[in-house]
This record gives C-alpha cells, sequence and structure tokens, in this order.
C-alpha cells in the first residue's frame, strides 16, 4: 500500500512540474571576444530599437556599479554595460592589461550589437578607454563623457616616477590600495559603501591590479593629451572638483558634494546631471 502511495505522488509532482513554465534568469550570463580573445562579460538593457548608452567602469570596478544608472536610463535608451578584462566575470587571462586593450574590449561589445553612434559613459579609468575608443579609426561614438577621469587636481607620476611609485602596490597590492581608495569618498559618505568599494577594488590579483594601474599611469602621462586634441567626438566631463583648466571649461560639469566616486556616492544627482548632459 505504501509503496503505490508514494508512486501515486510520484506522478502527481511530475505532472505538475511538466506543466509549471520554467522561469529563466533575468539577466542571463553573455560573453563576447575581445581582439585578442578575452571573454568580456557584458549586460543588455532595455529596447534595442533606443539610442546606445554604454557605460565603462572604473579600475578594479565592475558593471554591476552602474546598477543605479541601469535603472534609471534603460526605459529610454539601449543600456549597456560590462566587465573590462581582468575585472568582474571577464577572463583573467591577459598579459598586459593596457588602455588600447580595453577599449578593444568595449570595440567588439559595439561590434556584437551593431551599434550606430553609441554614447559612452566612462568613469575613472573607463573614462580613459572611452577616450582611446574614440580616437580610433574603426568605432565612432555619439558622444564621450567621462567622470573624474581628467581633473585638473589629479596628479599623475611621470615615466621617471612611476617605477618608484609602483613599487608598494608591487609588494603588496590590497593593503597599499585599500586605504587609497577609502581616501577618494568624501568623509560624510555611508562609511559601510566606502569601506564595500574600497575591498572590492583593492581585491584585483596582485599581478592583474599592478598591471592596471602601470599602463593606465603611462597612458594617462604620455598619450592623453594627444588623444583628446586629436578626438572628432563631443567630449564632456563630469568631475567632483570644481578645477579644470582654461581649455576645458566649457565642457566641464561640476558635481559638488561628491568624491571620486560620483555615480555609485551621490547616484540621484549624477543621473539628473547625466540626463541634462544627454538632452543637450
Amino acid at each position: 500500500m505504501m509503496k503505490n502511495y508514494v508512486c501515486l505522488l510520484f506522478m502527481v509532482l511530475s505532472t505538475a512540474c511538466q506543466n509549471q513554465a520554467i522561469k529563466e534568469p533575468q539577466q542571463a550570463q553573455r560573453y563576447v571576444d575581445s581582439t585578442d580573445g578575452t571573454a568580456i562579460n557584458y549586460k543588455s538593457h532595455g529596447n534595442s530599437e533606443n539610442q546606445a548608452l554604454v557605460f565603462i567602469h572604473c579600475l578594479g570596478c565592475n558593471q554591476s556599479y552602474w546598477d543605479k544608472q541601469v535603472a534609471a536610463f534603460s526605459n529610454d535608451y539601449h543600456v549597456i554595460t560590462l566587465d573590462l578584462a581582468g575585472h568582474g566575470e571577464s577572463d583573467f587571462s591577459r598579459e598586459a592589461y593596457t588602455i588600447t586593450a580595453f577599449a578593444e574590449d568595449v570595440a567588439a561589445l559595439i561590434k556584437q550589437f551593431k551599434l550606430s553612434m553609441p554614447i559612452v559613459v566612462g568613469h575613472g579609468l573607463g573614462g580613459a578607454v572611452a577616450v582611446e575608443l574614440a580616437s580610433s579609426n574603426n568605432t565612432q561614438l555619439g558622444r564621450v563623457i567621462t567622470v573624474n577621469s581628467f581633473n585638473a587636481q589629479q596628479s599623475w607620476p611621470d615615466a621617471g616616477q612611476l617605477q618608484d611609485f609602483l613599487k608598494p602596490y608591487r609588494e603588496s597590492y590590497y593593503q597599499t590600495l585599500f586605504p587609497v581608495v577609502k581616501r577618494r569618498f568624501l568623509k560624510s559618505t555611508d562609511r559601510s559603501l566606502a569601506y564595500n568599494m574600497a575591498r572590492d577594488i583593492a581585491r584585483a590579483p596582485q599581478e592583474t591590479g599592478v598591471s592596471y594601474l602601470t599602463h593606465y599611469y603611462q597612458w594617462m602621462t604620455q598619450q592623453a593629451a594627444a588623444r583628446v586634441q586629436r578626438l572628432q567626438t563631443p567630449l564632456m566631463h563630469i568631475n567632483s572638483s570644481p578645477n579644470a583648466t582654461a581649455a576645458q571649461q566649457n565642457s566641464v560639469m561640476h558635481m559638488p558634494f561628491a568624491g571620486h566616486y560620483a555615480p555609485q556616492e551621490a547616484s540621484g544627482r549624477f543621473n539628473q546631471m547625466l540626463k541634462k548632459i544627454l538632452a543637450r
């Protein structure tokens, strides 16, 4: 009797399972191969018929750092986020994490979706990647918007100072970078947010993180000025600091009361400022 009951119960449950629709995950993991074959993780949000808006994260971050921007813009734009190589869910197999290689990661995504004149928003390192991408003859962008990427107050070690500057990072990447990141938040910022972001950003593998820094700093000191000068794409900067060079005055919007990580620290105000720029 017990055996018959168990069999009957199994048949009922099996039929129920067959009739129940299988729920698909809201955002499946998707990948595109960069030029060198590195697998780049990305997510697509909103209507693909809308104007494309591509967000590039900062050094050590990942695409989830744009979640509040995705929520704010995906109704009106085709929003695409990605993890640059060596970040998030993308591959960590690259030998050198150069700005040029990062730009190829984004270019592969633009090619994958066949985007026409996308608007690219880059934060920190992401801004450098966006400018490098826009300066290439292979990719046409509608506009580039950088966030705390080109700031008159930011100092960069020159070629002769770079090795000494990187020495503590080579010895202990996490211990060196963690306090540096925390200092880039305002003291009024929620302590949990500052701690969690600093921890995540500093957790990059030692060799990968040092490679980020080396090529990022080299690009900013040796190539950035020339890349910006030859740019044909409209360029706008959102900077937390009010300081800007005379040549930048008309292309810089000051976002007060925010640190380096403005899109996360003050997402509401940042989104409003970005909407104003996009509406121009």
